[in-house]
């Protein structure tokens, strides 16, 4: 089937890309970027792992919880699990009282749909 979008979807992915970089210290724009970045990709109907597209830029946002959880779930679409909980960890302890901490450990354990990443 198509797949359509609410979203202005054309040059979403660049465009998230450049305001990520830009703001590599402002948690609330990488975390704004990084899902507008993940509904670019969703939208666009890119399929495969953003593992490779995000580990280029993980030494920059090695500090941010939101980065480290978004590259977690890449990681743990391309099959790279221990990875992708090694990350989830250091999200969760950059940010014990982060607001979105427990959403972290909560999608975490229900995610993918259906399954736990835990098991």
């Amino acid at each position: 089937g198509v797949q359509t979008c609410a979203l202005p979807i054309w040059g979403a992915e660049a465009e998230a890309l450049e305001v990520l970089k830009a703001h590599p210290n402002d948690e609330s724009t990488i975390h704004w970027s990084l899902c507008l970045l993940t509904r670019a990709w969703s939208c666009e109907g890119i399929a495969g792992s953003h593992a490779a597209t995000l580990g280029e830029l993980a030494g920059d946002f090695n500090h941010s919880p939101s980065f480290l959880s978004h590259l977690a779930v890449a990681q743990y679409h391309a099959g790279q699990k221990q990875e992708a909980m090694e990350n989830v960890d250091r999200a969760l302890a950059l940010a014990p009282g982060y607001a979105l901490a427990a959403a972290y450990r909560a999608a975490w354990i229900a995610a993918p749909p259906g399954r736990s990443m835990l098991i």
